[in-house]
């Protein structure tokens, strides 16, 4: 198992239209991957600009077996409704370690 964390930054105001959008562009896509598990939002409580995405997947092969095309394809669709009003702050890999 492996975590795709993802910390973005835009304006509080702007913070709800984010999360909505991203509900719609990016989960439909993402449900219909082989290896995706779920994908949970975290906004912070103290810094109303940042959100962090994580994302679980069964299997690192299947994740990036997923065309890179595809994935331009999800996060120009993102920007063209949302504009530039947001950055990826960090992109991270992280393995699940179980005892």
């Amino acid at each position: 198992m492996v975590i795709e964390w993802l910390e973005f930054r835009t304006s509080p105001e702007r913070r709800e239209d984010f999360v909505q959008l991203d509900f719609e562009i990016w989960d439909p896509f993402l449900k219909a991957q082989a290896g995706f598990v779920r994908k949970e939002i975290w906004l912070d409580a103290a810094d109303r600009g940042r959100i962090a995405i994580a994302v679980e997947w069964s299997d690192r092969d299947l994740w990036k077996s997923i065309p890179e095309s595809q994935i331009s394809e999800r996060t120009e669709a993102f920007g063209a409704r949302f504009g530039d009003a947001y950055d990826l702050v960090s992109s991270q890999e992280f393995q699940v370690r179980k005892r």
